[in-house]
């Protein structure tokens, strides 16, 4: 039996687009093929930890919705509500909708399409622990608090502030116990908070609100530019995960531009010399054609190299591997002048022979000592 809350993607699509300059709501506009909220839609209907999904409208285009959920195949939506004035009379309607079984409740804006999957499932891990989680990125603009003579009166510190994106996400007991304070207070009306983790930090200042990294990615359509910035994102790569840091030595965890051993009996790792490039291993000889595009330095022993190992091969490489010539064709080589010495000869020339010594001058007999004629010559008698 699965003992986990249910959770459910609330899409917060009441808006009416007025800074984007279009008559319809902007959610509604066409980016990439698809309307923004088709998009949106797709990220919480592939999220294998969404349960439920529901639709928070403009009043008087439900019905529209409700056409594009249908053509799209959407499964997971299961109520299309028409939104409120603002958003947090949305967010109440919403949370109205969802009815008094507990679950986790990921409200999020429709016009941010660009949302990745990968801060779903993070945000719904975080709330198994934690009972409000926000998504925010750090702030790579300084922030300044601006004095009424429109100067600077405070410059905060960068490296304590966040961007608030969405999800918010929060235990459906926890906001709707927030909201119900707020629409009880008289002058929640006249100074509204700007998204629901302000509602919960006023009214329930003891819940603390964890947070979740988001994207740069995750941007708001707000203004007619960032149509064509979200056109553009769209057709940019998806970003890869991170991959988790495990055992040391597997394959996939070998850093680039790094390359393994060949040819010897231990799959041992080059390790890096000066300059930068890997050392070569002992009694392996350089050869420029082995240095790859793609980084690393190939190296085989004597053996790998008779056999044809360690050696470059294709367009990158130059030639093949390297045979032993046979006898035929080594004595044709010595007819044709061409022969070139194998093996030490190659390496170290021979040491010419030593000159025979001179005798010794005329002396004394105890002075004298026997000359010794050439090299393995006789003593003379």
């Amino acid at each position: 039996m699965d003992s986990r809350l249910r959770s459910v993607g609330v899409l917060l699509a009441g808006g009416v687009g007025q800074r984007v300059g279009r008559d319809t709501p902007k959610q509604l506009i066409e980016v990439a093929g698809r309307t923004i909220i088709e998009h949106s839609l797709a990220v919480f209907e592939a999220a294998p930890e969404i349960d439920e999904i529901v639709v928070l409208m403009t009043p008087g285009y439900a019905d529209r919705v409700r056409e594009i959920v249908a053509r799209g195949g959407y499964r997971k939506v299961s109520k299309v509500v028409d939104g409120g004035s603002s958003r947090t009379e949305s967010t109440w309607r919403a949370l109205a909708a969802l009815g008094a079984e507990e679950c986790n409740v990921l409200l999020h804006d429709a016009v941010r399409p660009l949302l990745e999957p990968r801060i779903i499932t993070e945000c719904v891990r975080a709330l198994e622990i934690h009972e409000a989680v926000n998504v925010a990125i750090p702030s790579s603009d300084t922030v300044l608090v601006a004095t009424p003579e429109e100067s600077i009166g405070e410059v905060l510190d960068r490296s304590r502030l966040r961007r608030s994106q969405t999800p918010q996400c929060f235990r459906l007991s926890v906001i709707r116990e927030a909201y119900e304070r707020a629409m009880a207070d008289p002058g929640f009306a006249g100074l509204p908070a700007t998204d629901d983790c302000g509602v919960v930090l006023r009214y329930l200042p003891e819940v603390p609100i964890h947070l979740v990294q988001g994207s740069e990615r995750n941007i708001k359509v707000t203004h007619p530019a960032d149509l064509h910035i979200a056109e553009l994102l769209f057709r940019l790569p998806a970003p890869v995960p991170a991959r988790r840091q495990g055992r040391a030595g597997r394959a996939g965890d070998r850093p680039p531009g790094r390359g393994r051993a060949r040819g010897g009996s231990r799959p041992a790792r080059l390790r890096a010399g000066a300059g930068g490039r890997p050392a070569r291993r002992r009694g392996a000889r350089p050869d420029p054609g082995r240095w790859r595009a793609g980084g690393g330095l190939r190296l085989g022993g004597q053996g790998a190299r008779r056999r044809g190992r360690g050696r470059p091969r294709g367009a990158g490489g130059g030639r093949g591997p390297r045979r032993r010539p046979g006898a035929g064709e080594r004595r044709d080589r010595r007819r044709r002048g061409r022969h070139r010495p194998s093996g030490r000869a190659q390496r170290r020339p021979r040491r010419p022979p030593a000159p025979a010594r001179q005798p010794a001058a005329a002396g004394p007999a105890r002075l004298r000592r026997p000359a010794r004629v050439g090299r393995g010559g006789p003593w003379p008698g």
